[in-house]
């Protein structure tokens, strides 16, 4: 059933995709979305049409039943070429933790929002522009 709703939740985003965006699974319920020739000051009104298109699709169970899906989203916007996959996904995860730890169904713009890392006790600010070598 989750890999059903997964492909209904895939469905949905891909009908909000233009030429050259790009969706895949990462693993589990994880999707990349890679949205291309996108102005920055548009990209969060992409990210919730996004987002509305995953709440907004009306999947069923195997009995008819109607499922209604939420979806946590964190996203970064940037001109420049990304050459570290591993670090970008890290920045973002690191987002999507923090949004998740405060409740489901919410997005994060994982390069303006301050990140706080839960390795210790203490919450310091980090925000992404200070990793230079990603953007």
């Amino acid at each position: 059933m989750g890999d059903q709703l997964l492909r209904d939740a895939v469905t949905n985003i891909a009908k909000h995709l233009k030429s050259g965006d790009f969706i895949g699974r990462l693993g589990g319920e994880e999707l990349l979305v890679l949205l291309k020739e996108v102005d920055e000051i548009d990209v969060e009104f992409r990210v919730q049409q996004l987002h509305s298109a995953i709440a907004h699709s009306a999947p069923q169970t195997n009995n008819f039943q109607p499922v209604s899906l939420s979806a946590s989203c964190s996203y970064l916007a940037t001109s420049k070429a990304l050459s570290d996959f591993n670090e970008l996904y890290a920045i973002l995860d690191q987002a999507l933790c923090q949004i998740k730890r405060k409740g489901n169904n919410q997005i994060i713009d994982a390069f303006n929002a301050p990140i706080y890392p839960t390795t210790d006790d203490s919450p310091t600010e980090v925000y992404p522009q200070e990793m230079p070598s990603l953007l």
